[in-house]
């Protein structure tokens, strides 16, 4: 049997885990919203692994001390490459919106689970994240 695909690296998906209920921050959400993701990608179904991204970008901005995706990535203290990453994952919202309000037309969607970015750029989010709680 073949190891169903990942989005999420499961070493740091683990890792929040571990943390949970040692944090001042409840990580409960943030965790099946991970799970949520990992699940969905595994299945190939690009509209719920855009939605669930979108909605994880926006729900781990107050570890890092700010109140939207767009001040943390502005105003956190980013490593070079992680600050690349971010700007990639602030940039990916616009797509995102796409996938959660276009209304429905006599065209075909053109959002597919390529269109998704790079794992490692929420990857590298996450493990700022864990280091942060």
């Amino acid at each position: 049997m073949t190891e169903p695909k990942l989005y999420v690296n499961a070493g740091l998906r683990d890792e929040l885990t571990n943390r949970q209920g040692k944090t001042k921050l409840n990580v409960d959400k943030l965790i099946s919203l991970l799970r949520e993701l990992d699940d969905n990608y595994s299945d190939g179904q690009a509209y719920s692994c855009h939605a669930l991204l979108r909605a994880i970008i926006d729900h781990v901005p107050p570890i890092l001390g700010h109140k939207s995706f767009e001040a943390a990535v502005n105003n956190y203290s980013w490593s070079r490459t992680d600050k690349k990453y971010m700007t990639r994952l602030l940039d990916f919202k616009t797509q995102a919106d796409d996938v959660l309000h276009r209304q429905i037309r006599a065209s075909a969607d053109v959002i597919t689970m390529h269109d998704l970015p790079q794992a490692a750029a929420l990857n590298a989010l996450l493990r700022v994240c864990i280091d942060q709680l």
